[in-house]
């Protein structure tokens, strides 16, 4: 098996190679849409690295026989674990593959900006909500850095909270292992998610748009207060546009590091997306959503003005599943996948 995966060459029957996350910006690239180029360090680099110290068989022991309704130990069998697992080097020659990747991505630049993000393989799936557990890190930089970041990403599988998981949701140690997307990082101007589903409603015929200035993160993690726009799928028409004072924004200095700058008016009050660049994004929302046949909870980035899409993944609805108009029965909740 391939240590090291491009996304041109992954679709969505990858999950085994490239966990869950992985398959998808695979699929996403193949069908055309604007996501940033990069590559996938496989499950089977994450086998190679626990095999090659011997410690696969003895690691997937402690997790089959950890109780994880006894807390205490749950959390200190974890910190073991994820020291265990981040303390092993990678092989050398998965650690070549990954280097020579790296430069590639580079187009000409020797050590250029990633974002580096676990990807499980059963992870971002419709049947378990993953979403946000495994370990992430934007603008890594160079090769040392970068080879540290994979080890943390391989070592957050063995989370209390992720273990916590699995073991409740009854899924086989046999069958968990993890992959590292190694993604060109956008240096993004405006950021946020997009949902194919209206959030609180659930009208399948409307898709909503939210999004501040800078970084993404701040968004997701619900840090800040951010514009949104309601867009009806068929006719492309925005039916709500609310813009927010947006207090703060996270950008990356030349140096690479992620700061958090305070906003003040104007720029804090307005639209973080002019009305063609919601249009565009809805646009690419929709061609999502036909392509899995699912609601999707996406997530995008705009570099300068070229919108990105970073993420996708299935998204559930409690209650009634089919299409309807606005006024949904009352308790229906969205749920990130």
């Amino acid at each position: 098996m391939a240590v090291i995966s491009w996304f041109a060459d992954l679709d969505k029957g990858s999950v085994n190679l490239a966990g869950g996350k992985g398959a998808n910006l695979g699929e996403l690239t193949k069908a055309g849409l604007p996501v940033p180029p990069g590559f996938v360090v496989t499950t089977e680099a994450f086998r190679r690295t626990l095999e090659a110290h011997g410690v696969l068989d003895e690691v997937r022991r402690r997790v089959e026989a950890l109780d994880v309704n006894d807390t205490a130990r749950l959390e200190m069998e974890a910190e073991t674990l994820q020291q265990r697992v981040f303390s092993l080097p990678l092989p050398d020659d998965v650690a070549g593959e990954i280097t020579d990747a790296y430069r590639a991505l580079g187009e000409g630049e020797a050590e250029p900006f990633v974002a580096v993000r676990s990807s499980a393989t059963a992870e971002d799936t419709p049947e378990y909500s993953f979403a946000g557990m495994n370990a992430s890190f934007l603008n890594v930089r160079g090769h040392d850095a970068l080879l540290e970041a994979i080890r943390r990403c391989f070592a957050s599988l063995y989370s209390a909270r992720v273990l916590f998981y699995r073991k409740t949701e009854g899924i086989p140690e046999e069958k968990i292992a993890i992959a590292v997307i190694v993604q060109r990082m956008v240096n993004a101007r405006a950021a946020g998610v997009m949902f194919t589903i209206h959030p609180a409603t659930g009208d399948r015929n409307l898709l909503v748009i939210e999004g501040a200035f800078g970084l993404g993160d701040a968004v997701v993690g619900g840090e800040v207060n951010p514009d949104h726009f309601a867009v009806r799928k068929d006719s492309r028409e925005i039916t709500t546009r609310q813009i927010s004072h947006k207090a703060i924004r996270d950008i990356r200095t030349p140096e690479g590091e992620t700061v958090r700058e305070s906003l003040d008016a104007p720029l804090a009050d307005e639209p973080c997306l002019s009305d063609a660049q919601v249009r565009q994004l809805a646009e690419f929302g929709v061609r999502i959503e036909e392509h899995y046949g699912l609601p999707q909870d996406i997530e995008w980035a705009l570099e300068d003005d070229t919108p990105y899409i970073v993420q996708s993944r299935a998204v559930t609805v409690t209650g009634e599943q089919e299409p309807q108009e606005a006024g949904a029965a009352p308790g229906e909740v969205l749920v990130r996948g």
